[in-house]
């Protein structure tokens, strides 16, 4: 079976060391010369270790990630808190924080041990028949190759080349706000705590990170001028100072979801599959437990891989879904909305169940396990 996996991130890099675990064979590509320097996805659920577990990289990803104790929403001693009991799995903690290049450089080692040759670096596809499985390369040095495949799986991001060499819809729409996101030292944070701060016109979210610093990302509202570069004003509150930023990106976010995860001999994982935005922390995760579940699918044949195309998207919708009411229900500037948010805020830590269901979904326990194949190396 011959198998060439488009994308070495999170996403393709779980599928690679699955399959590497599995004695089963590919070829990876990125067009990116190098593992990206910076981070956008941070956190990692309780489900997604559980997927991790068997290949050995949830251990190593617990001893350097941060643990967080709780959400909070706002600032200050009478800000409403919810405490995580990191009960919602029976073997792992809830969530876990860790920048995504942390969690790749984790995967790629794993990948290194298994004796897998490494992704080839600045390797982009650049025409493909989902019908055959023929796929065009091109080379660093300009040259092209073309080789067929049994199957070609696009783990190349939002913008996936895979996905639209195969005529695969992206349905969904992209949200008015503008995004604002860095990295940095903030004062005036409850350490370890995940913070919401729903706003009038705007919401933000920080969260901890190892080693003392913060990610800070904020929705600017509809209709506003592009923010100037390393501006920090969105995230600024009072009694919160953004003390330095040692990474600052602006950018826009939307909520999509491909029409069919296969066509022919194409599949979709991560987010050339599904996109949303970060409330939640769901995207990583869903990226590496739908690319494990398709280790394990793809020696069982057609019937095996129309399962798990099926039951991935309905699971991705099931995300996107709830990501974008959270998203709606943090950044609704009309007044119904913004007295619903003050209600359910006010409720929501005196309310067991709901904090509970909460973390649950913070977990990623609100969706079923992924199956994990038997593991051979």
């Amino acid at each position: 079976m011959r198998v060439l996996i488009v994308g070495a991130g999170p996403a393709g890099l779980a599928l690679a060391l699955a399959l590497s675990r599995q004695g089963l064979g590919f070829r990876q590509v990125d067009r990116a010369a190098a593992p990206a320097a910076y981070s956008r996805a941070l956190g990692i659920q309780a489900r997604t270790l559980e997927t991790l577990a068997p290949l050995g990289v949830a251990a190593p990803i617990a001893a350097v990630a941060l643990r967080p104790l709780g959400v909070v929403f706002g600032l200050g001693p009478a800000a409403p808190t919810i405490r995580l009991s990191h009960r919602a799995h029976p073997g792992f903690p809830s969530m876990l924080l860790l920048p995504q290049t942390e969690t790749e450089r984790l995967l790629a080692e794993a990948l290194a041990a298994t004796g897998a040759p490494p992704p080839e670096r600045g390797v982009a596809l650049v025409a493909l028949d989902a019908t055959t499985g023929t796929a065009t390369l091109r080379h660093p040095d300009g040259r092209e190759e073309v080789a067929q495949f049994d199957h070609v799986i696009g783990c190349d991001g939002a913008h996936s080349s895979v996905r639209k060499a195969a005529g695969i819809g992206f349905e969904g729409a992209a949200y008015e706000e503008q995004c604002v996101l860095a990295d940095g030292l903030i004062e005036g944070l409850e350490p370890a705590h995940l913070h919401i701060m729903p706003g009038r016109d705007s919401g933000s979210f920080y969260f901890p990170l190892p080693g003392g610093r913060w990610r800070g990302v904020s929705m600017r509202p509809p209709g506003g001028a592009p923010p100037a570069e390393g501006d920090l004003a969105t995230l600024q509150h009072p009694g919160l100072r953004f003390v330095a930023a040692d990474w600052w990106s602006a950018f826009r976010i939307s909520h999509r979801i491909a029409t069919r995860f296969r066509q022919g001999r194409v599949l979709l994982a991560g987010d050339a599959a599904h996109i949303h935005s970060p409330a939640g922390g769901q995207g990583m995760n869903l990226g590496i437990q739908d690319a494990c579940a398709l280790a394990r699918a793809l020696p069982g044949g057609e019937a095996a891989l129309e399962a798990w195309a099926a039951e991935r998207r309905r699971i991705a919708a099931l995300v996107v879904g709830r990501t974008d009411r959270l998203t709606a229900l943090v950044l609704g500037r009309r007044p119904a909305m913004r007295a619903l948010r003050a209600v359910a805020l006010r409720l929501l830590p005196h309310l067991p169940p709901a904090r509970q269901r909460l973390e649950r979904a913070l977990a990623g326990m609100d969706y079923p396990a992924v199956a994990v194949a038997d593991q051979g190396r």
